[in-house]
C-alpha cells in the first residue's frame, strides 16, 4: 500500500534498520548462570520462532554459552543474537586469555575464582557500562526480561551482571522490565525471606504457591502473573531430551538392576545432610540397586559424597547433564531439587526419603512420590518397585498442574511470549 511505502522510506531516510526488522518485537534476555539459561532459552526459542528478535546477555564469565548445547538450538534462527561480558570493551588479548581461565573454575577451585573475579573486574571496569548502553542502543529492546527475582541496590563488588545500566537505560525510556519465572516452590521456606522486587513492570511465577508466599512475605513487589514454568512445559522437555540423548547416546546397562539416580539439594535450609548420606549407603547395598549421586551444580563439591565414593555400584556424576542422567533412569531421587519435575513429566517414578528433610514438599503432598518414612522402608520399596507397583499417574498430573503450570495448563511457554508481545504493544494483556 502507498501509506506503507511512505512509512518505510522514511525510516530508511532516517537511517534506521529495515522495516521488516522494525515490524518485529525485540526482547532482551539476562541469563546469569545455567539455571537461568535453562529457564529463558525455551522463551527465546518460541520467541524467535514466531518472527521476533530476541537478544541474550551473559553478563558472567562463568557460563559456558559458546558451547552450550541450547545456543546450538538457538543458533538455527537468524534473528537471535548474543553478547557477554567480553564484549563489553575488554581488550581482546586479555579477554581471550580470561575467559580461557574460567573454563577451568569448578566448586574446588574457589580462591581461583576470587583471583579471575578481581582480574575481570579491573579489566573491564573502564568500559564496562559504556559497553552496555552501546549494546542496548543498538538493539533498542522493547521488553526486557531477567531471569531472577530480587536485583540489588549496589552492584555487588564482584559482580558483573550490569543489573543497574540496564534497570537505567530501561526507566529513562519508560521499556517495560520483568522478572521470568525461575525454579519452583517445592516447599515453604522454614524462614519468611522478604525480596525487593518494586522495580520490576511484571513478575512472572510459575505457581498460585509462589505468587501466595510472595504476597505474604512482606515484600517490594510489582505486578505478578501466574503463568508456569517454560522450563516444565511438555513439548519443551521432550525437545531437550532428545537433542541430549543423540548428544550422549546410552550405555549399556546391567540386566534386571534398577538405575537410581540422586540429585543433590543445596543446604538453602537445615535438613540432615549426614543421615541423607547414611541413606544412600543403605539404598546401594540393596542387590538390584545401581545408584548415581549428582551433587547439586552450585557449589556442592563431590567430596561431600566421599563416603559413598569407591563402592562398586555407585557413581558419582557431576558433570553429565540432568536430562540424559533422567533418560538412564528408572527412579529419580532427591529431597528438594527441581529436577525431579522433569523427571516425573517423562514417566519416571519419584523415590523421596522424607525422613532425611525438614520440610513438607508439594509432590508428598499430592502423593506424587514413593515415600520413605524411615531409612528401613528402602529395600521394601525396592522390591515393591521390582514387583510393578507404581504410584497413580494422576498423582503426578495433579502435582504438575499446580506446581509447574500455574493451574492453567501445560502450554506455558505460549503463554509466557504471549504476556511479553502484550507488554511491547504497552499492554498489561
Amino acid at each position: 500500500m502507498p501509506g506503507n511505502q511512505c512509512k518505510e522510506n522514511a525510516f530508511k531516510r532516517l537511517g534506521c534498520r529495515d522495516y521488516e526488522s522494525l515490524k518485529r518485537m525485540r526482547a532482551l534476555f539476562v541469563a546469569r548462570h545455567n539455571n537461568d539459561y535453562d529457564s529463558i532459552v525455551p522463551i527465546v526459542d518460541h520467541w524467535a520462532r514466531t518472527g521476533n528478535e530476541a537478544l541474550i546477555y551473559f553478563p558472567t564469565p562463568q557460563i559456558r554459552w559458546k558451547d552450550d548445547f541450547r545456543t546450538a538450538i538457538l543458533r538455527q534462527y537468524s534473528n537471535v543474537r548474543f553478547a557477554d561480558l567480553w564484549d563489553m570493551g575488554a581488550h581482546s588479548g586479555l579477554a581471550q586469555w580470561l575467559s580461557q581461565q574460567w573454563k577451568t573454575v569448578t566448586p574446588e577451585t574457589r580462591a581461583k575464582r576470587k583471583f579471575l573475579q578481581i582480574v575481570t573486574e579491573n579489566a573491564l571496569a573502564r568500559r564496562y557500562e559504556m559497553g552496555i548502553a552501546a549494546m542496548l542502543d543498538d538493539f533498542r529492546p522493547q521488553v526486557i526480561c531477567f531471569d531472577w527475582y530480587s536485583v540489588p541496590a549496589k552492584r555487588p563488588r564482584f559482580g558483573f551482571y550490569g543489573y543497574q545500566p540496564i534497570m537505567r537505560w530501561a526507566v529513562a525510556r519508560a521499556i517495560p522490565t520483568v522478572a521470568l519465572p525461575h525454579g519452583l516452590v517445592l516447599f515453604d521456606p522454614p524462614k519468611g525471606e522478604t525480596t525487593n522486587m518494586a522495580m520490576y513492570s511484571m513478575m512472572f511465577v510459575e505457581s498460585e504457591q509462589r505468587r501466595k508466599t510472595l504476597l505474604s512475605s512482606g515484600s517490594e513487589l510489582c505486578e505478578i502473573a501466574v503463568t508456569g514454568s517454560a522450563r516444565y512445559d511438555p513439548t519443551w522437555v521432550e525437545k531437550i531430551a532428545a537433542k541430549l540423548d543423540q548428544l550422549h547416546p546410552a550405555m549399556q546397562r546391567a540386566r534386571h538392576k534398577i538405575n537410581i539416580v540422586f540429585f543433590g539439594t543445596k543446604q538453602v535450609y537445615e535438613f540432615d545432610f549426614a543421615e541423607q548420606n547414611r541413606w544412600l549407603i543403605h539404598l546401594s547395598q540393596h542387590p538390584e540397586v545401581e545408584l548415581v549421586i549428582q551433587p547439586h551444580p552450585r557449589g556442592q563439591k563431590m567430596s561431600a559424597f566421599a563416603a559413598l565414593a569407591g563402592r562398586p555400584n555407585v557413581t558419582i556424576d557431576p558433570k553429565t547433564p540432568a536430562t540424559v542422567l533422567i533418560s538412564r533412569a528408572d527412579m529419580v531421587s532427591t529431597l528438594t531439587s527441581s529436577v525431579m519435575v522433569e523427571a516425573v513429566l517423562r514417566g519416571r517414578e519419584i523415590l523421596y526419603p522424607k525422613f532425611c528433610n525438614t520440610v513438607v514438599t508439594r509432590f508428598e503432598e499430592k502423593g506424587a512420590c514413593i515415600t520413605l518414612e524411615k531409612l528401613e522402608d528402602s529395600h521394601p520399596a525396592i522390591d515393591n518397585y521390582l514387583a510393578g507397583k507404581r504410584v497413580p499417574r494422576e498423582n503426578y498430573e495433579a502435582f504438575l498442574e499446580e506446581t509447574a503450570w500455574g493451574g492453567k495448563g501445560p502450554d506455558t511457554i505460549k503463554r509466557i511470549c504471549d504476556r511479553l508481545a502484550a507488554m511491547t504493544q504497552g499492554q498489561a494483556g
